[in-house]
């Protein structure tokens, strides 16, 4: 009997460590917190879940901050870069040169991804981009104005995803959050 008590244990610990498979974010700013999270949808489909984490849970667009994707559905990094893209030049990012070497970078750091993917973004204190696929870095973006206009498209007050936005910054209904000007 003990032996399959044990047994059940290990395993309970080993589901609990695999559910949240990504980068330790204690490594990357202090006290960790989720603020809120929330599902994107597109038509009848969910395509990933959303978290917000920062530091103790208080979120302020200049300081550390990671969101973690987890996908629900595969989608191609083709798609993921031009709509990330899209996103950025839409929230008013212009550079033609820059957008084109964001692109170039986010075909390289970017998997094609399916159900069960999950893709970190980590805002350093420094205003460094850093992802991570689970828990292994595959790549950075070292641009301010990257850092800015990525976390943006699901953190500004203007973003496309307004009900997402509210509840990752976890904000009642009538609530807003003002982000720090451009």
């Amino acid at each position: 009997m003990e032996r399959i008590v044990r047994h059940i244990i290990f395993l309970v610990l080993l589901f609990f460590q695999s559910a949240h498979a990504g980068p330790n974010l204690s490594d990357f700013f202090e006290n960790p917190k989720l603020v809120g999270e929330g599902t994107i949808s597109f038509l009848f489909f969910d395509l990933y879940k959303a978290r917000l984490y920062a530091p103790s849970g208080n979120w302020e667009s200049s300081k550390p901050m990671a969101l973690e994707l987890n996908y629900l559905r595969e989608i191609s990094k083709e798609d993921i870069v031009e709509i990330t893209i899209e996103e950025i030049i839409d929230l008013g990012f212009t550079d033609k040169s820059i957008i084109s070497n964001w692109t170039d970078e986010l075909l390289q750091i970017f998997p094609n991804v399916d159900d069960g993917t999950q893709i970190t973004g980590i805002k350093t204190k420094e205003n460094k981009t850093l992802f991570f696929l689970d828990e292994k870095e595959i790549g950075s973006i070292d641009h301010a104005d990257f850092s800015k206009y990525f976390f943006d498209i699901w953190l500004h007050e203007n973003t496309k995803v307004p009900k997402l936005r509210k509840k990752l910054l976890n904000l009642k209904a009538d609530e807003h959050k003002s982000i720090t000007p451009r």
